[in-house]
């Protein structure tokens, strides 16, 4: 009897802990086919443009990877929804069910031991934008920064932020939520520099004609891909497929042309 008692006060409380999982936990990892049952796939999208804006009047997403996406989706008939999140969070986000998957999130050693990854979808360059040309002079090689002396803004929890400081660890670095913090950052003058990818650099040395932007020597950059949740091969492969097929027919190529060239 007692043994009949303890089996049963075993399973109840498995049951309930079954309840208390999320979704993706609970269909032993087949977020392919729930997205493909319920026709809504999540996407985590982080302000950063032009990877990722929110459009404050509509709410509407756009950037680089809100079109691929919708790309992606679109041909097999599933909506997108977007959640707010933050670099620093993105896998602690894919990991508890809050979204499926999250575009521009560069594949890293580390990362790689929570989440998944897609094929590469770009490589892309890391650099510095500075307030003046003497401070853009100064950058020529990363090498020049490596003192306490140069103050450097990033966002908090980026690749771009483990890179850099991976490369020059006795620079003074201020990490900041977002972006435009970092940028905020520079212009306020409280560093020299803002580190980021050649995406976001491009776009701000665009709408910015007195910044100057550099890639210090050596070069250095990122595999711009998506990162899922681990052990979700089917969606995984999927993507993988329907990435390779937008890359190969001139799609994602496109859209990122229009977001890091709107002039041409």
């Amino acid at each position: 009897m007692f043994g009949f008692i303890t089996k049963l006060a075993v399973a109840t409380t498995m049951a309930v802990s079954m309840l208390a999982l999320p979704a993706a936990a609970q269909d032993g990892g087949k977020d392919m086919a729930r997205i493909l049952s319920q026709k809504v796939v999540r996407v985590g999208a982080v302000e950063a443009f032009p990877s990722y804006r929110q459009d404050l009047a509509s709410s509407k997403w756009e950037g680089i990877f809100p079109e691929t996406v919708e790309a992606l989706f679109g041909a097999i008939g599933v909506k997108v929804e977007y959640v707010p999140t933050e670099w620093g969070t993105a896998a602690a986000g894919l990991q508890s069910g809050r979204f499926d998957l999250i575009g521009g999130y560069s594949a890293t050693p580390e990362r790689a031991l929570a989440v998944g990854f897609t094929i590469p979808v770009a490589r892309v360059g890391v650099g510095l934008a500075a307030a003046t040309a003497e401070k853009q002079a100064a950058a020529a090689n990363w090498a020049d920064l490596n003192k306490p002396e140069v103050r450097i803004s990033l966002a908090d929890g980026s690749a771009t932020m483990r890179m850099v400081q991976r490369l020059i660890p006795k620079a003074t670095y201020v990490a900041v939520k977002t972006e435009d913090a970092a940028i905020l950052e520079l212009e306020s003058g409280r560093v020299d520099y803002f580190a980021s990818t050649e995406s976001s650099l491009s776009r701000y040395g665009q709408a910015r004609k007195n910044v100057h932007v550099g890639y210090p020597k050596p070069e250095i950059g990122q595999n711009s891909t998506f990162a899922l949740r681990k052990g979700e091969h089917d969606f995984q492969e999927w993507l993988n497929v329907s990435l390779g097929a937008l890359i190969a027919d001139g799609t994602i190529p496109g859209i990122r042309a229009k977001f890091l060239n709107p002039s041409k």
